[in-house]
This record gives C-alpha cells, structure tokens and sequence, in this order.
C-alpha cells in the first residue's frame, strides 16, 4: 500500500475527509496545478500543516485547499492517507474567517531577479513545479525546446534553430529589466525585449520578457 510521509507538526491531527472546503471559487487551480502538488508531496512529504477554523462541529480550510485536493486525487490513486497535522485559526465569524484567509493569501512585498539568484545560490530549482507570486517574476528554463510552433507567425523573433534552450523573465518595470540585464551580464536589445508569449495569461501581455538563445 502507498503513502506518503508527515514532515510537519500540528496542534492536531484530522482526516482529510474531515476538513471543509471554505474559500470557493477564490483561487481556481486546474489539473496539472494539483499534480505539481501532489509531485511536491511525493518527493518531499506533507511540509505544511493544515491551516483551520472551527465552526461548530465543521473545520473549514484556510489554507491548504491544494493539498486538500491532492489527497482526494492520492486517495483514488491508491495511497493510504495517515491523520495530517493541522494548526486552528481563529475568527469569531465567517467574515473574520474570510478576512483571515484573504489576508493569508496577499503578498506583501515583490520577489526580484536579484533576489531570487542570492536565495537560490547551489540550488537547482525546476521553476515549472514552482509557481511564484503572479505577476512579479516569472521564470522558466526549458533544455529541449521546439519553438517552431511555439513561436509562429510571430515577426519579431527569428529562430535558426529547432532547438530553443531558453530563459524568460517577465518583469514589472523597465527598471527591473535594466537591473537584471546587469546582474546577468546580458544585453538586451530589440530581438531579446518585448517579444509577446503565445502562452502567457492576458494580464501578462504588457509586462516586461526578455529571452535569449545563449545557455
């Protein structure tokens, strides 16, 4: 039979099948998202407790709906699911409970280039397993891309080559583009700025890209 490991501790421990759903249709995640998640628990264990609160005889979710969904997905893949560790928040009402969790999921603060290059320092990351605040710092490095398709019918990008090994960035401003272009020691001109992703969401379409055939 599998399982997973617990590699965090909780004021308490529940059954998955005990805890509510509490957020809706707050943050939506599609498939492959739960499947990042569940990849993450596999390798690494179950890191986070559970973040709750108690209403009457229902624990509703405040954080941790994606793991909520992953171990449904676990569950019907065959795993025996232990009791997970859960810490109780708490709210005198449902408004507060929202309030807490709106709270919870808010970013305060922007993740830069720079600052991700200095807390990665020898350590390799996959960025397509790891989703990042949206809209601040996008990066993903692909070692056998076929960007034919990927990138046609678009004028301003000329590819020689079937084989595109990539970096891409998307930035807030011109001055974050400028401070990256420094810290990497690469010149970014008219064929490496600006070129529209095919893939990228609508609200992303007017920030910053840069992308560069060099490794």
């Amino acid at each position: 039979m599998k399982t997973i490991e617990i590699k965090c501790t909780g004021t308490q421990t529940l059954d998955f099948k005990e805890i509510t759903e509490f957020q809706g249709k707050f943050k939506f995640r599609q498939a492959s998202d739960i499947d990042k998640i569940i990849k993450s628990i596999e390798t690494y264990g179950f890191s986070f407790p559970f973040f709750i609160w108690k209403s009457g005889k229902l624990n509703y979710c405040l954080d941790g709906h994606g793991r909520l969904s992953a171990m449904q997905q676990l569950e019907k893949r065959g795993y025996q699911l232990p009791a997970f560790p859960v810490v109780f928040i708490e709210a005198k009402d449902e408004a507060e409970a929202k309030q807490k969790l709106l709270r919870m999921n808010s970013v305060y603060g922007n993740i830069t280039a720079e600052g991700v290059l200095d807390f990665l320092n020898g350590v390799e990351v996959d960025f397509n397993e790891v989703a990042l605040p949206s809209g601040e710092l996008i990066m993903s490095i692909d070692t056998n891309f076929d960007a034919i398709d990927h990138w046609k019918d678009m004028p301003e990008f000329v590819q020689e080559d079937s084989v595109y090994r990539k970096i891409m960035v998307s930035f807030l401003n011109q001055e974050d583009v400028d401070s990256f272009s420094k810290l990497m020691g690469q010149k970014i001109n008219e064929k490496t700025t600006f070129i529209w992703h095919p893939e990228l969401k609508p609200s992303y379409q007017n920030t910053f890209k840069c992308a560069s055939n060099e490794s």
